[in-house]
C-alpha cells in the first residue's frame, strides 16, 4: 500500500462518517461545518482540500501533485484521480 493509498483510506473513512451524519442531520446542520472539517483533515494528512459537494456527497483534495475526487453514493465509495 502506497502512502497514497493510505491516506486516501483515511480520507475514505472519515467522508463516509461524515455522509451518513449528514443523511441524518441535514436539515439541522450547515454544511459548510463539514467542509471546514474535511479542509483541516486533508491539510493534517498534508493534502490541498479543493472543495465538497452534497449530491453527490464527494470531496476533491490533491496529495502532491495528483487531484482525487471521493463519492460516497449509498453504501458504494468511489475514488477516482482527475486530470
Amino acid at each position: 500500500m502506497t502512502e497514497h493509498d493510505a491516506i486516501n483510506k483515511e480520507i475514505a473513512n472519515r467522508l463516509d462518517y461524515l455522509a451518513g451524519r449528514w443523511n441524518d442531520e441535514e436539515q439541522y446542520e450547515n454544511f459548510s461545518n463539514y467542509e471546514t472539517h474535511m479542509k483541516a483533515f486533508i491539510e493534517s494528512k498534508s493534502g490541498v482540500f479543493i472543495g465538497m459537494k452534497k449530491r453527490p456527497f464527494e470531496v476533491r483534495y490533491t496529495l502532491d501533485t495528483t487531484t482525487y475526487v471521493l463519492q460516497i453514493k449509498g453504501s458504494k465509495i468511489n475514488i477516482f484521480i482527475e486530470d
